[in-house]
């Protein structure tokens, strides 16, 4: 009974977006409607809860607009999702723009460093940034990146919290965002970013599963549950 109710409340309190690819599905299972607007060169494959998205190529990738919170100054906020990479290379995981071709204000709010390690950013006038471990290949990892501007940022992996920053203003674009999975885009359009990013060209290879955002910084109660399913 507690599980169901714990679980009830992450799916409804403060989520904004939660993409579960169950059945292959593009759409937000949150009632939100914030689905997909780009998907290419994706697959439907059997994932860490039912289905996931393999991102195959160097062109993959999955787009989704209308993320007003994340525009807005101080707004706390939480990306979670599992990943399993196929190979370890330097590329963005989680990249947010102002634009839908990437560029404007944008940052990779979650990436990988060319020897896989996994890093987590955020933005105060200057890159805030938290350097995790190397992911294992072939292997279901649980990430989840979260920020409130009276905490600061922190990295969960697997349900365990990793690091986290001092309290800090996050610095927004006071737009709505973009949230675009494993591309930057910039590799394909030009241009770069204003703030901070891993890298221009580089793109990730490997499964994505339950790819959720929320509009407030989750406990580590509630990290942990989500990677304990």
């Amino acid at each position: 009974m507690f599980t169901f109710f714990f679980t009830q409340v992450l799916n409804n309190s403060g989520l904004v977006a939660w993409h579960s690819f169950d059945g292959g599905s593009h759409n937000d299972s949150s009632g939100n409607r914030l689905n997909a607007i780009q998907v290419v060169n994706v697959s439907s494959v059997a994932g860490r809860i039912n289905e996931a998205l393999s991102f195959y190529s160097n062109s993959s990738l999955y787009e989704i607009a209308d993320f007003v919170q994340l525009g807005q100054t101080n707004s706390a906020y939480s990306v979670t999702l599992w990943v399993q990479p196929f190979t370890l290379s330097e590329a963005p995981l989680v990249h947010l723009s102002q634009t839908s071709i990437g560029q404007n204000w944008c940052i990779d709010m979650l990436g990988f460093l060319s020897n896989g390690q996994l890093v987590c950013r955020s933005w105060a006038g200057s890159p805030m940034i938290i350097n995790g471990s190397v992911l294992p290949i072939n292997t279901w990892t649980h990430v989840a990146t979260t920020y409130s501007s009276t905490i600061g940022l922190q990295l969960y992996i697997n349900g365990a919290l990793i690091n986290g920053t001092p309290a800090f203003s996050f610095s927004a674009s006071g737009a709505s965002m973009y949230l675009t999975l494993v591309n930057s885009l910039l590799g394909v359009q030009g241009g770069s970013c204003n703030t901070y990013m891993i890298a221009h060209t580089g793109t990730f290879k490997g499964l994505i599963d339950e790819f959720r955002v929320y509009a407030r910084q989750l406990s580590a109660d509630d990290i942990y549950a989500l990677a304990n399913p």
